[in-house]
């Protein structure tokens, strides 16, 4: 149908995001997010993020603020978090450096609205706000990581079991490989 030439390295798999405006297939690239139509596959822009720190990983698409639009997460390869509004190609909200690839996504402050969970830095597993990407919860476990490339190789997961609980499942190579344990309801600090 289409080829052409990127200005810049690819570093994520593409993803097409359903938008009030027509799908939009999103590209992580050394120099940002690029937006491009998919039906035509048209640029429709690229958003920027700063020198040196580009999307990396999978990118993620959750509605956080329970608008019914997607908004796309992306990591970084600095350990940052970014939510991205699909439908104004702005930054909602970004972390600072610390955290691992993957997120999983489940409501700890009981808000009705998904927040992060994310593998950090010096904890086992953190809860971002999926409002503000602030820290609402953390791990008691201290699990220091000396290189980006083994925090980059932990990934978590959240499950709803039948009777409602959260249960959180990480990798840790430091234990036994795989850790689990329940969250408590709203496990979120109280700010």
């Amino acid at each position: 149908m289409r080829s052409f030439r990127l200005a810049s390295e690819v570093t994520t798999q593409p993803i097409v995001v359903e938008t009030e405006r027509g799908n939009v297939l999103l590209l992580g690239l050394k120099n940002g997010l690029a937006a491009f139509d998919a039906s035509t596959v048209e640029p429709l822009g690229r958003i920027a993020i700063e020198a040196n720190d580009y999307p990396v990983g999978a990118l993620s698409v959750v509605d956080l603020n329970g608008d019914r639009l997607p908004e796309v997460i992306m990591t970084t390869n600095a350990g940052r978090v970014i939510a991205i509004d699909v439908a104004d190609g702005k930054i909602r909200w970004s972390t600072d450096a610390g955290f691992g690839l993957t997120p999983a996504f489940a409501d700890l402050d009981a808000d009705a609205k998904p927040d992060l969970v994310v593998p950090g830095k010096n904890k086992f597993a953190v809860g971002l706000s999926g409002m503000t990407g602030s820290v609402i919860w953390e791990s008691d476990d201290e699990i220091p990581v000396t290189t980006t490339k083994e925090l980059d190789a932990r990934s978590v997961a959240v499950a709803t079991v039948v009777d409602g609980r959260l249960m959180l499942v990480g990798t840790d190579r430091s234990a036994a490989g795989l850790r689990a344990f329940e969250l408590p309801k709203s496990s979120a600090k109280n700010p």
